[in-house]
């Protein structure tokens, strides 16, 4: 014969147990998560995500279009100036042309018997003293100041009012005046489809004093 034996138990001690055991296993399990993540658990280092910089580009330095031009000294004077290596000079009286090598390969042909105008191109003469340019019955004067080779000079744009050695009524002529120690450079363009080059060869002078 058996017999069921009933055992009662108390509730409150059976819960206090629970807890009790909850508690420990808790501070077990993150004691040995603490302990096992500072020795050994290692977390992969990422690099920093740099863009690249853009580019900066640098403006290239400016051609120097006339490093390859003749070179015009005057040992007299003190001066010299560049001209295109395709240009030349030649004397024509008291005047210096300078032009293409095809109208001072004609200058030179006729000896000098050159009528002038924009034919020459441009020529350039040396005065000892000022010879005022000036509007009269041939000619319109309009002036203005600029700097060349470092020295104050005066810009005439001359328009031709009647025919003359000079030109034809209506053109026009562009005359700098340079002041320098021994007097007055005066450089002439007349034939003005040259204006840059001539702009160019003024942008050369030097001066020795």
């Amino acid at each position: 014969m058996f017999y069921w034996i009933r055992v009662n138990k108390d509730p409150q001690r059976g819960f206090a147990a629970f807890v009790l055991l909850f508690v420990v296993l808790l501070v077990g399990v993150g004691a040995g998560a603490y302990y096992y993540g500072k020795g050994s658990l290692k977390l992969p280092v990422v690099a920093p995500q740099v863009s690249p910089s853009s580019e900066i580009s640098t403006p290239s330095s400016t051609t120097d279009e006339t490093v390859n031009w003749k070179v015009y000294m005057d040992q007299r004077y003190g001066f010299s100036f560049k001209y295109p290596s395709d240009w030349d000079t030649t004397n024509l009286g008291t005047s210096l042309v300078v032009a293409p090598q095809s109208v001072v390969d004609g200058i030179k042909k006729i000896a000098g018997g050159f009528g002038g105008g924009k034919g020459l191109v441009s020529s350039l003469y040396v005065n000892k003293q000022r010879v005022p340019t000036k509007s009269d019955g041939f000619q319109k004067v309009s002036s203005t100041q600029i700097v060349v080779g470092g020295k104050n000079a005066t810009l005439h744009t001359i328009t031709v009012t009647q025919a003359s050695p000079l030109g034809e009524s209506g053109e026009r002529v562009i005359q700098v005046e340079i002041p320098f120690e021994k007097g007055f450079v005066e450089y002439e363009l007349l034939d003005t489809r040259y204006r840059s080059i001539y702009d160019q060869i003024l942008s050369t002078f030097k001066f020795a004093n």
